[in-house]
Protein backbone atom coordinates (compact mmCIF):
# COMPACT_ATOMS: atom_id res chain seq x y z
CA UNK A 1 0.00 0.00 0.00
CA UNK A 2 2.85 2.71 1.23
CA UNK A 3 4.39 1.80 -2.32
CA UNK A 4 1.48 2.08 -4.19
CA UNK A 5 1.16 5.23 -2.63
CA UNK A 6 4.74 6.93 -2.86
CA UNK A 7 4.92 5.45 -7.19
CA UNK A 8 1.71 7.66 -7.65
CA UNK A 9 2.89 10.77 -9.19
CA UNK A 10 -0.28 12.15 -10.84
CA UNK A 11 -0.52 15.43 -8.21
CA UNK A 12 3.35 16.56 -8.49
CA UNK A 13 2.78 18.86 -11.34
CA UNK A 14 -0.05 20.60 -9.40
CA UNK A 15 2.42 20.52 -6.04
CA UNK A 16 5.43 21.33 -7.96
CA UNK A 17 2.67 24.80 -9.61
CA UNK A 18 1.69 25.88 -6.03
CA UNK A 19 5.26 25.98 -4.45
CA UNK A 20 6.45 28.11 -7.90
CA UNK A 21 3.19 30.24 -8.09
CA UNK A 22 2.91 31.73 -4.85
CA UNK A 23 6.70 33.03 -5.01
CA UNK A 24 6.12 34.24 -8.82
CA UNK A 25 2.86 36.22 -7.63
CA UNK A 26 4.37 37.26 -4.43
CA UNK A 27 7.18 38.65 -6.53
CA UNK A 28 5.21 40.22 -9.32
CA UNK A 29 2.73 42.46 -6.65
CA UNK A 30 6.18 43.11 -5.01
CA UNK A 31 7.01 44.63 -8.34
CA UNK A 32 3.60 46.37 -8.83
CA UNK A 33 3.85 48.03 -5.03
CA UNK A 34 7.66 49.18 -5.47
CA UNK A 35 6.82 50.67 -8.66
CA UNK A 36 3.85 52.29 -7.33
CA UNK A 37 5.99 53.97 -4.58
CA UNK A 38 8.60 54.98 -7.29
CA UNK A 39 5.66 56.78 -9.46
CA UNK A 40 4.69 58.51 -6.45
CA UNK A 41 7.98 59.77 -5.50
CA UNK A 42 8.59 61.01 -8.88
CA UNK A 43 5.13 62.97 -9.32
CA UNK A 44 5.93 64.77 -6.27
CA UNK A 45 9.46 66.09 -7.45
CA UNK A 46 7.84 66.60 -10.91
CA UNK A 47 5.43 68.96 -9.09
CA UNK A 48 7.26 70.32 -7.18
CA UNK A 49 10.35 71.04 -9.98
CA UNK A 50 6.65 72.65 -11.41
CA UNK A 51 5.91 74.93 -8.61
CA UNK A 52 9.24 76.42 -8.37
CA UNK A 53 9.75 77.11 -12.28
CA UNK A 54 6.43 78.78 -12.02
CA UNK A 55 7.93 81.02 -8.42
CA UNK A 56 11.46 81.58 -10.05
CA UNK A 57 9.88 82.99 -12.90
CA UNK A 58 7.00 84.91 -11.19
CA UNK A 59 8.58 86.26 -8.01
CA UNK A 60 6.17 88.26 -6.93
CA UNK A 61 3.38 85.87 -6.00
CA UNK A 62 5.86 83.02 -4.64
CA UNK A 63 7.19 84.87 -1.46
CA UNK A 64 3.59 87.14 -0.84
CA UNK A 65 0.66 86.27 1.26
CA UNK A 66 -0.72 84.23 -1.73
CA UNK A 67 2.48 82.36 -1.98
CA UNK A 68 1.41 79.09 -1.32
CA UNK A 69 -2.05 79.19 -3.11
CA UNK A 70 -0.36 80.61 -6.44
CA UNK A 71 2.15 77.46 -6.11
CA UNK A 72 -0.45 75.15 -5.62
CA UNK A 73 -1.89 75.00 -9.20
CA UNK A 74 1.04 74.25 -11.01
CA UNK A 75 2.17 71.73 -8.91
CA UNK A 76 -1.25 69.79 -9.43
CA UNK A 77 -1.09 69.90 -12.88
CA UNK A 78 2.00 68.23 -13.02
CA UNK A 79 1.70 65.78 -10.14
CA UNK A 80 -2.60 65.45 -9.90
CA UNK A 81 -2.47 62.88 -12.90
CA UNK A 82 0.12 61.04 -11.36
CA UNK A 83 0.05 60.52 -7.92
CA UNK A 84 -2.42 57.60 -6.30
CA UNK A 85 -4.25 59.17 -3.71
CA UNK A 86 -5.15 63.01 -2.66
CA UNK A 87 -2.42 65.62 -3.50
CA UNK A 88 -0.58 67.17 -0.66
CA UNK A 89 -0.07 70.69 0.30
CA UNK A 90 2.72 72.90 -0.56
CA UNK A 91 4.56 74.66 2.15
CA UNK A 92 6.73 77.50 0.84
CA UNK A 93 9.48 79.25 2.37
CA UNK A 94 11.58 82.67 1.23
CA UNK A 95 14.80 84.03 2.30
CA UNK A 96 15.22 86.72 3.03
CA UNK A 97 11.53 86.35 4.52
CA UNK A 98 8.70 88.06 2.80
CA UNK A 99 10.95 89.58 0.22
CA UNK A 100 10.51 88.45 -3.45
CA UNK A 101 13.40 90.60 -4.86
CA UNK A 102 15.52 88.73 -7.76
CA UNK A 103 17.91 86.71 -5.49
CA UNK A 104 15.88 85.92 -3.18
CA UNK A 105 15.59 81.84 -2.06
CA UNK A 106 12.97 80.34 -2.83
CA UNK A 107 11.80 76.93 -1.25
CA UNK A 108 9.04 74.65 -1.73
CA UNK A 109 8.51 71.19 -0.02
CA UNK A 110 5.98 68.65 0.31
CA UNK A 111 4.68 65.34 2.73
CA UNK A 112 2.71 63.21 0.74
CA UNK A 113 0.99 59.88 2.79
CA UNK A 114 1.56 56.95 0.34
CA UNK A 115 0.10 53.65 1.40
CA UNK A 116 0.62 50.17 -0.18
CA UNK A 117 -2.53 49.21 -2.73
CA UNK A 118 -1.93 45.28 -3.05
CA UNK A 119 -0.29 44.57 0.39
CA UNK A 120 -2.36 47.24 2.40
CA UNK A 121 -2.65 45.05 5.61
CA UNK A 122 0.69 43.78 5.61
CA UNK A 123 2.81 47.41 5.18
CA UNK A 124 2.41 50.67 7.29
CA UNK A 125 1.78 54.16 5.43
CA UNK A 126 4.96 55.63 4.60
CA UNK A 127 5.30 59.57 3.94
CA UNK A 128 7.56 60.62 0.70
CA UNK A 129 9.26 64.01 1.77
CA UNK A 130 10.30 66.03 -0.83
CA UNK A 131 12.20 69.65 -1.06
CA UNK A 132 13.54 71.87 -3.98
CA UNK A 133 15.14 75.50 -3.76
CA UNK A 134 15.12 77.92 -6.56
CA UNK A 135 16.57 81.73 -6.64
CA UNK A 136 13.67 83.85 -8.11
CA UNK A 137 15.34 85.49 -11.30
CA UNK A 138 12.63 88.55 -11.76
Amino acid sequence: MMRALLADDRAVAAVEFASIATVFLLTIFAIIEFSLFGANQLALARGLEAALRYGVVNGTTACGSQGASALQAPFNAAAGPLVTGSLPAIAVACSPAGSDSPGTTLTISANLSWSPVVFASDFPTATIAKSVSGVILH
